[in-house]
């Protein structure tokens, strides 16, 4: 059984579980007490909750391409970036230094 079915599984019989146990509550209210009902739910939630803790899904290749072409372009981006720009020529005389402080 694939990972990601059996967890899905596992949480339909957790869900059927407790809808017998809910069963189970209304019978005990109507005065009509089955223990079967009781022990066939315990029972499920159990396998349910073992089929979903044991079986973690394969991480998804639902964007692989976004994320490979995504990939590349960052590299560019950093590859560009991580060139440093050394001037031919001192720029700081440029700008006039007046002196605003009156």
């Amino acid at each position: 059984m694939q990972q990601g079915l059996a967890s899905k599984f596992g949480n339909f019989l957790i869900l059927v579980g407790l809808g017998i146990l809910l069963v189970f509550i209304a019978m005990d209210l109507g005065g009509m007490l089955r223990f079967d009902y009781f022990f066939l739910s315990i029972v499920l939630i159990f396998i349910g909750f073992k089929m979903r803790v044991n079986k973690n899904p394969t991480p998804s290749s639902r964007f692989k391409t976004f994320k490979s072409i995504h990939g590349r372009i960052k590299e560019k981006k950093d590859s560009k970036n991580s060139k440093t720009y050394i001037p031919d020529e001192d720029l700081t005389d440029d700008y006039d230094q007046t002196d605003f402080t009156s």
